[in-house]
């Protein structure tokens, strides 16, 4: 599994189940706020050219999880949790499989949910 990290011009991402050729990116360090990727892809079997931005260094859904049941709050604890590149990880026993969430990566600390 890459993370926005490994972006670079010619590298191939299965995104939405299209494959995307990076013709152009960019590595943003705003003074305000996280870092992040930007990129001009091109769709491999169709050709369309599309502008994409990627948080940096994310990537992680939650691909298994035990399903949170009706008064499951943040401070309620935690439960484990099975991530798209196969790390378990703890997760607030509200979280659902599906969800995307930020995950410390020298840690392996669940950090917060993605927004999209």
């Amino acid at each position: 599994m890459a993370t926005s990290n490994d972006i670079k011009n010619g590298s191939v991402l299965n995104l939405d189940g299209n494959l995307w050729t990076i013709i152009d990116f960019q590595h943003v360090k705003p003074g305000k706020g996280g870092a992040f990727v930007r990129t001009k892809m091109k769709n491999v079997m169709t050709g369309k050219v599309v502008d994409k931005t990627f948080n940096a260094g994310t990537k992680l859904e939650v691909t298994y999880t035990e399903p949170g049941l009706q008064g499951d709050r943040s401070s309620g604890g935690t439960k484990p949790a099975t991530l798209e590149t196969g790390r378990e990880i703890q997760v607030p026993l509200f979280l659902e499989a599906g969800v995307k969430v930020k995950v410390n990566t020298e840690s392996g600390d669940y950090l917060g949910r993605v927004n999209e």
